[in-house]
């Protein structure tokens, strides 16, 4: 088990602390399952005594998100930083996504709106000559259930003075 601390877990300023089962009486007996667990601490002052690819990538580990895009030297922290990148261009291209669906509902919504006030305008226009203050009216509600609703009424109407009074109880 290895667990990765930006803190100093023990406080003896180790990069690496390791630690595996063994006897206490007599130390040269080891369980024989192997397990070790190893502590990484970003807080090590001891570079000397693990490998430099160890030192590069707890420093990577530790810095901020301006100095993580510094070069490390290292081509394990870099194939970390290209992965980093691509994961970010991925979370871009699905945010954009996400927004242009968005907006194709929004104008299919719209599209369906407007054909609604447009075939419920060509019924009442059937009845007759439209005031200017209900066909306003008409092209204001931006409801797509409301100019639904109307639709509805103006089929049943069967006069522009009947559609208007029947909506203006509602």
């Amino acid at each position: 088990m290895i667990f990765v601390c930006d803190f100093d877990p023990f406080g003896e300023a180790k990069y690496r602390y390791s630690f595996q089962n063994i006897c206490k009486e007599v130390t040269d007996i080891q369980l024989p399952e192997g397990r070790q667990i190893i502590y990484l601490s970003t807080c090590g002052k001891n570079p000397a005594e693990v490998p430099e690819k160890l030192v590069k990538f707890l420093a990577f580990v530790k810095a901020d998100l301006k100095e993580s895009q510094n070069n490390f030297a290292d081509p394990y922290v870099q194939k970390l930083q290209e992965f980093i990148v691509d994961v970010k261009k991925s979370r871009e291209m699905e945010a954009r996504f996400m927004i242009l669906e968005e907006m194709l509902r929004d104008e299919r919504n719209a599209g369906k709106t407007e054909g609604v006030k447009y075939t419920l305008l060509e019924t009442i226009n059937a009845y007759g000559e439209i005031p200017s203050e209900l066909q306003e009216k008409i092209e204001k509600e931006t409801d797509l259930e409301v100019l639904k609703s109307w639709f509805q009424t103006a089929l049943r109407a069967g006069s522009v003075e009947a559609f208007e009074e029947a909506i203006q109880s509602r």
